[in-house]
């Protein structure tokens, strides 16, 4: 779902509104400060705390587009989220390394990247259902 949801801000910014090239431009700027961030939240919070609160901001996020009128709120909620998940890649990618022994890590590190995988490569497909509804966009991610 993470994998999803991240591939599915990264290469939908241009449908939540605003300049396609500045949109972009802030998605790639956002990627930065969620890395130094995850880092920091980890050490202080832990993973799980980081994890879910992390995600919490993503789902809110995402409704706060679908319910948001105007462009400029549609795109800084878009970075918010993008942010969010951004942070929470390097939170799982920490804690799915964690959460196995030894034996069993190296498969289930591999079997999480698979699965990631599949979702990333859903996303450039669902942006295409933005032609039904626009705010179809946000309720997928």
């Amino acid at each position: 779902v993470i994998g999803l949801v991240y591939y599915g801000f990264s290469l939908n910014m241009a449908d939540f509104g605003g300049n396609v090239y500045i949109s972009f431009l802030m998605g790639g700027v956002v990627e930065f400060p969620a890395s130094i961030i995850s880092i920091l939240t980890l050490r202080y919070f832990g993973r799980k705390k980081s994890f879910f609160g992390f995600l919490t901001i993503i789902s809110m996020a995402s409704l706060a587009v679908i319910l948001s009128t105007t462009t400029v709120l549609k795109v800084t909620f878009a970075l918010i989220g993008k942010f969010a998940v951004g942070t929470v890649w390097w939170v799982v990618e920490v804690y799915v390394s964690e959460l196995y022994p030894t034996l069993m890590r190296n498969c289930a590190s591999g079997s999480s990247q698979a699965i990631s995988r599949l979702g990333s490569t859903a996303a450039p497909f669902m942006g295409d259902l933005v032609c039904l509804n626009p705010s179809n966009i946000a309720i997928l991610f």
